[in-house]
């Protein structure tokens, strides 16, 4: 049966649609505590507390899942915002031999352009005039950035994080158990 239209009825769905915007605002609130929870417990207290017992393996079962310490490495190119320190941390790329990692793309303002080598034709651009202003762009794409750390840390290369804007440490990650 259905509600007769009338101004009670717009009232209620009105009253109700509130309600609901309001609950949900709530909940993502929680969420959002929530989270910042997960991640604290996460990547900084059970690793912790894990390896001061010196657990091994650094495995804790929790009723029908088990919680399991893996590795967490995190990097990222500092932003464009930043160019000193990105420039830095490009050329360490270079000076550890993975600068073939390094997107380098050549920037023109011009109708119609072929780049066959960067350099010449930037050095080319800057006598015919300055005015013209060639920009190399050199980037890493951002899962190449991070596979390559991966890759640094699993060869036991010693490298400067701080640099690379890299983080290297575990996290704890929840894992089901198949039930019986």
């Amino acid at each position: 049966m259905t509600e007769p239209l009338d101004l009670d009825y717009v009232k209620t769905k009105a009253a109700r649609l509130v309600a609901i915007e309001d609950k949900l605002e709530e909940m993502a609130e929680e969420i959002e505590r929530l989270e910042e929870e997960q991640k604290q417990i996460r990547e900084f207290q059970l690793p912790e507390a894990i390896f001061e017992l010196g657990l091994d393996p650094p495995i804790v079962g929790v009723g029908n899942r088990i919680v399991e310490i893996e590795p967490l490495i995190l990097a990222s190119l500092p932003k464009e915002d930043n160019p000193q320190a990105r420039e830095k941390a490009l050329n360490y790329v270079i000076d550890l031999g993975l600068g073939g990692n390094i997107k380098r793309a050549l920037e023109l303002d011009l109708p119609k352009g072929d780049a066959i080598m960067e350099r010449k034709v930037v050095d080319a651009l800057n006598a015919i005039s300055k005015a013209l202003k060639p920009h190399i762009k050199t980037t890493i794409h951002h899962m190449t950035y991070t596979a390559m750390v991966k890759g640094l840390v699993r060869a036991g290369t010693l490298f400067d994080k701080d640099k690379l804007n890299a983080m290297v440490g575990s996290i704890a990650r929840v894992k089901k158990v198949k039930d019986d």
